[in-house]
């Protein structure tokens, strides 16, 4: 699936406060968990999962130049967002070695941890949003692969297969958010594919939605006994696919809510 944003922070810290638990719990109370780690890099190194946002609280204390350009690196590498929290003084050193450009925001003292947990909601919600939904296109027409793909990629990341051996051979090393599966393909048609796929355990849930050629009824019905999330027929229009496709997933969205 298309991997969110993590709603892991990870917090890095000069001194425990009073200040710094009860910012942890603002952010439990908005289902965001928080590591804290010391302002060494031996700590930091340690936190293996992604953060998607990184807090660091300078106390009294500041922070060493290595610590900083170590965390500049993560934050780069990883494209990750940096608050800064605290003692002004310090937090202008730390600006030395981490330029304005890669902190996305400052909180002075004294310091607000509602708003502060409520930003860092706001961020791993935003960078959530702006991540496109993975779909895997199979059919054995590169023509349809080509237009389908033209179609869907302003908005969806979109990856094609040829295939439903390639298709198979894909979904081992990962997995997309909709399968758009080609009904009438040779060697290995649209119903074996989708068997084969529903018979192995991490494949299963995937949604499928079957295209097809053939308006026919009986086709249909054959389609429908399948039981795929649905199906668009290729003499559908961009507007028309583009427009299925966004309803599929605004309705696996509400799902959730």
């Amino acid at each position: 699936m298309a991997e969110g944003i993590s709603n892991l922070v990870l917090l890095v810290t000069t001194g425990n406060s009073y200040l710094m638990v009860s910012l942890i719990d603002k952010l439990a109370e908005r289902r965001i968990r928080t590591v804290s780690v010391d302002a060494d890099i031996a700590s930091i190194f340690q936190t293996k999962e992604k953060a998607g946002v990184i807090l660091v609280y300078v106390d009294q204390a500041p922070i060493g130049d290595e610590v900083l350009v170590f965390l500049r690196d993560r934050a780069d590498t990883g494209n990750i967002p940096i608050i800064f929290l605290g003692d002004k003084y310090n937090i202008e050193l730390a600006q030395k070695t981490i330029s304005k450009e890669v902190i996305d925001s400052i909180f002075l003292r004294p310091i607000n941890v509602d708003e502060v947990a409520a930003h860092v909601q706001t961020i791993i919600k935003a960078r959530n949003a702006s991540i496109k939904k993975k779909i895997l296109v199979v059919d054995d027409s590169a023509d349809t692969l080509k237009k389908i793909k033209e179609w869907l990629q302003d908005k969806y990341q979109v990856i094609v297969a040829k295939s439903g051996t390639m298709a198979i051979k894909y979904l081992t090393m990962e997995t997309p958010d909709l399968i758009l599966l080609d009904y009438e393909m040779p060697v290995l048609n649209g119903k074996q594919v989708l068997e084969m796929i529903r018979s192995e355990k991490d494949f299963e849930s995937i949604p499928i939605m079957f295209l097809t050629s053939c308006n026919d009824r009986n086709v249909v019905m054959d389609i429908a006994r399948l039981k795929p999330e649905g199906y668009l027929l290729k003499t559908m229009g961009p507007e028309q696919i583009i427009a299925e496709v966004d309803t599929f997933f605004a309705e696996k969205k509400a799902e959730k809510i």
